[in-house]
């Protein structure tokens, strides 16, 4: 039993010490980026659809935070905002 309770130790030892060699993500990260082209290479008519939907996400995102903060400043005067300061 102490034998294979030390094996069983070492085993688990051996794969912290990989999980902490992984932190990096490294490899993880490679293995994505490859499945990601990999996917547009087979389905570039979808890839390019998600990519317009994400692009065009990001730019409704832009224009509402930038569009509020503008029209809530455009209801005050420029004295009472200067008085505020």
């Amino acid at each position: 039993m102490g034998k294979r309770r030390n094996a069983r130790l070492s085993n688990r030892n051996a794969r912290i010490t990989g999980e902490a060699r992984d932190i990096g993500l490294t490899r993880d990260l490679e293995a994505d980026v490859r499945y990601t082209f990999r996917g547009i290479r087979r389905h570039p008519a979808f890839a390019a659809v998600a990519i317009l939907a994400v692009a065009a996400s990001l730019v409704g995102v832009v224009l509402l935070a930038s569009h509020i903060p503008a029209q809530r400043a455009a209801r005050v005067g420029p004295m009472d905002a200067l008085r505020w300061e």
